[in-house]
């Protein structure tokens, strides 16, 4: 049997493990590792965002949104805007809502983080989840909604919806 999987230049490996990274910080695991990739890899994330990689181009963006260089909210919108735009990367999706989220612009957030999660965006789930438990800021608070979004996003794999639910 021949192995048609891609062969990855040692920098997509790189941007490969620095992505699963990444699911472990917004899963709250392992959180210095990732910034610490993002320090020492910065050359080549900048790179490969420079080429149209959209996970070098969603990296950046978090990396611009926890202020891992410079703090920019404004920087990492556009991150997330450009990594969704070429590639439907329903994390890219994510991230803009929780920057417009944090624009206190919540029907804009809820509407993104929505479709975020209807496209298997396991952070999404919880987050849904939780702005539902508690209401408020453009969120009716709704038990229903909260108990099957923390529901969907423990069975994706989200830490955090699986400690909530």
């Amino acid at each position: 049997m021949i192995d048609i999987e891609p062969i990855m230049s040692n920098d997509e490996k790189k941007l490969e493990e620095i992505y699963i990274c990444l699911d472990n910080f917004l899963n709250g695991v392992e959180d210095s590792k990732f910034k610490e990739q993002c320090i020492v890899n910065i050359k080549m994330i900048e790179k490969m965002e420079a080429e149209g990689n959209s996970r070098a181009i969603l990296i950046k963006g978090v990396c611009y949104e926890e202020g891992f260089f410079v703090k920019n909210l404004e920087k990492a919108k556009e991150c997330y805007i450009r990594a969704y735009i070429d590639q439907k990367d329903p994390l890219a999706l994510y991230e803009q809502a929780t920057c417009l989220y944090m624009d206190k612009r919540y029907t804009d957030a809820l509407e993104k983080c929505e479709l975020a999660a209807s496209r298997g965006n396991k952070f999404a789930m919880s987050w849904l989840g939780a702005r539902y438990l508690s209401g408020g800021n453009g969120f009716e608070q709704n038990d229903k909604k909260a108990l099957e979004y923390l529901r969907k996003g423990a069975e994706a794999g989200s830490a955090w919806g699986k400690m909530r639910f």
